[in-house]
């Protein structure tokens, strides 16, 4: 039986890694729209592209600080940038709950 893969230790290809998976995303949500027969322009794909990387950056601050495995910071961060406005919808309900208190801090 082969072993495993090893996920590098190393910081650089670690980050590396997590900007693959988030450009990934960004291209596929672009492509899926496109398929889906939504109109796509070159300014949707800009918006498109600033969205993925915003939301896939809060991604990454919130797992570093939550100690995830490189891995599933780039799962993370992938399903964050294929998302996009959902992601960043879902943090800003967080932080609203939290700052107005209707949330007990656990």
């Amino acid at each position: 039986m082969p072993p495993p893969i090893q996920i590098p230790d190393d910081t650089g290809i670690g980050y590396l890694i997590i900007l693959l998976f988030t450009l990934m995303g960004t291209a596929a949500r672009v492509f899926y729209n496109w398929m889906t027969g939504n109109p796509v322009s070159f300014v949707f794909t800009i918006g498109q592209i600033v969205i993925s990387i915003f939301a896939s950056s809060l991604t990454l601050m919130i797992v570093v600080r939550l100690e995830w495995k490189i891995y599933g910071i780039s799962v993370a961060c992938g399903l964050a940038a294929w998302m996009g406005i959902k992601i960043l919808d879902f943090f800003e309900k967080r932080l609203l709950e939290r700052l107005e208190g209707k949330r007990e801090n656990k």
